[in-house]
């Protein structure tokens, strides 16, 4: 009996360590570098957003979210969407000059980290569809976006429509407000990103933060197993 017990607490040990190591490689990292700095200027162009630091207040921030937005917005019109296997970094989307919401929020997001904010990856799915579990189904309607925490809360920033979920009486809303007002209505937009909202946004959904791909095809080592930023998925549970 000991000698079992032994083998399979080995077991789950081993088990657990390949896991462990499995997931680590695929964590999704999201340091700023200097080949960043140098491509987000590119992508900036003559109009250079100020640092958060150099804000005070939140109309000062919310005008500095919404240049970065416009910028990545203008470098990337085309939606064509860099191929799996390859990086996303700024680079990559200044040089294609295209891309799909999974390219342009990660160029948004560290964009805004580089200026001192503080970001988390949104992967949305639609609930739509009959599927029980439409987030373990290929082909379900989905999204991603960026959240980005204001002196006054987080606030969804979207890459695909110049669309930020900032309300017309000045209040910033995180996707947990955005995903309650579904079917209520009580959201009203200001002036600027009225009627530039995803459809998405308006059926039923849910969302995760920290999962970058469900497939492992976006990040190094390019494998099969979720790209995932493991301390953005832990603040589900904060």
């Amino acid at each position: 009996m000991k000698v079992w017990l032994k083998r399979s607490f080995f077991g789950l040990a081993v088990v657990a360590i390949g896991f462990y190591a499995l997931a680590a490689a695929h964590a999704v990292d999201t340091e700023v570098t200097a080949e960043d700095e140098e491509y987000l200027a590119k992508i900036y162009g003559e109009e250079v957003p100020g640092p958060r630091a150099m804000t005070s207040s939140l109309a000062g921030e919310l005008a500095v979210i919404s240049q970065v937005q416009r910028a990545v917005l203008r470098i990337a019109p085309v939606n064509g969407g860099i191929p799996q296997g390859l990086t996303r970094e700024p680079k990559d989307l200044f040089g294609t000059r295209k891309g799909l919401c999974y390219d342009r929020s990660r160029t948004i997001e560290k964009s805004l980290r580089s200026l001192g904010f503080e970001t988390r990856h949104v992967y949305i799915y639609s609930l739509t569809g009959p599927e029980a579990l439409p987030i373990l189904k290929p082909g379900v309607t989905s999204h991603a976006v960026t959240e980005v925490r204001t002196r006054e809360g987080w606030m969804v920033v979207d890459s695909n429509f110049p669309w930020i979920a900032f309300t017309n009486d000045g209040r910033p809303m995180g996707m947990a407000e955005v995903r309650a007002d579904v079917g209520v209505g009580q959201l009203h937009w200001a002036a600027p990103f009225e009627g530039h909202q995803n459809i998405i946004y308006r059926e039923p959904f849910r969302h995760l933060f920290g999962v970058y791909s469900r497939h492992g095809r976006f990040y190094p080592p390019f494998n099969p197993f979720p790209d995932i930023n493991w301390s953005e998925l832990m603040t589900h549970f904060d």
